[in-house]
């Protein structure tokens, strides 16, 4: 496996971090023994969480202080000079002083390390931390802003988007955003493959088997469905970049089994008490929510499947160290 020496470029948030620390620890564990995880300042994991590998961090002047809600502001000022010239200089010597070819595997959001990939002719990769739907909703807002229907028109919320069934206009990104023009112009820009091989997924099959070749229909390159990535990770991840709370551990041990519901909205969004209750009544007091919670156990065996010997994450693991190898 020492044929390439894998290099991750996380854009740095948990949601995308996370799981990119989850891939590398995979592959590691599947025989890549250099891997250098390539990282911003802002929000930079701790290197004592994750001995294995390597850590390079990009001066790029990045700290919580001038992040906006922008996600098109926070990706272009993620993305500039600074970052290219550090990532080129670590590159080009990786390839004057080592036998291993480095192998970027970069977020879609760190658009430029394709870039650097192509003028220095190694191979990548991008990875997506969300659905293949959400990635192929990118490529439909451009005609749907030429046909008027951006911003969104109130009538039009509940209808469903067409191509995207089952998506709903009410569902997509840009309802509301303050921020839609700087938004479209770099969902636009993450949609460019430019020369990597593959698309890696956290996400499965079972899920999106019909948005996936979908997909590689549109892009003409592999699509890995690899979720859970927490799940594919031989050992427990304890890489957090956020500062657990355990306050409730008490709470929940005193619990009966099976009597409590986790719902996890990510660290980016918010809810009021008035939603957190709406939310709870619909999900354990309303019969939708009994349908719910009982679709989700069913959900979480099949899911169990999919990782275990002869699953389709667990294939498509081996199908990616393939496709690595082979470049």
């Amino acid at each position: 496996m020492d044929k390439h020496h894998l290099v991750f470029i996380p854009f740095p948030f948990p949601g995308h971090t996370n799981p990119m620390l989850q891939l590398a620890t995979s592959l590691h564990s599947k025989g890549f023994s250099n891997i250098t995880i390539v990282h911003s300042e802002l929000n930079f994991p701790d290197p004592s969480n994750h001995p294995h590998f390597n850590f390079l961090t990009i001066s790029d002047g990045m700290s919580p202080d001038n992040i906006s809600l922008d996600l098109g502001d926070i990706s272009r000022k993620i993305n500039n000079t600074k970052f290219t010239t550090q990532l080129q200089d670590f590159l080009s010597k990786l390839i004057n002083e080592s036998t291993e070819l480095p192998c970027i595997i970069y977020d879609g959001f760190m658009y430029l390390a394709e870039a650097v990939a192509r003028r220095l002719k190694v191979p990548s990769l991008v990875m997506r931390t969300s659905s293949v739907m959400d990635f192929l909703m990118y490529f439909s807002l451009p005609s749907l802003q030429q046909e008027g229907l951006i911003p969104l028109p109130d009538s039009k919320l509940l209808d469903m988007v067409p191509g995207l069934e089952p998506l709903r206009y009410k569902e997509l990104p840009v309802k509301n955003s303050p921020y839609l023009d700087s938004l479209l112009q770099i969902l636009a820009t993450t949609c460019n493959l430019g020369s990597s091989s593959a698309l890696i997924f956290n996400t499965i099959d079972l899920l999106e088997n019909s948005s996936i070749t979908k997909l590689q229909q549109i892009c003409k390159v592999p699509v890995f469905a690899l979720g859970p990535m927490h799940k594919i990770t031989p050992t427990s991840s304890s890489g957090s970049l956020l500062k657990p709370d355990v306050s409730c551990i008490d709470w929940l041990d005193a619990q009966a089994l099976s009597s409590v519901l986790y719902v996890s909205i990510g660290s980016g969004a918010s809810m009021n008490q008035k939603e957190i209750d709406r939310c709870v009544k619909r999900l354990m007091v309303d019969k939708e929510g009994h349908e719910m919670r009982q679709r989700a156990m069913d959900l979480k065996e099949k899911i169990s499947s999919c990782i275990e010997t002869g699953g389709s994450s667990h294939n498509s693991l081996n199908e990616l160290i393939e496709l690595v190898m082979s470049l």
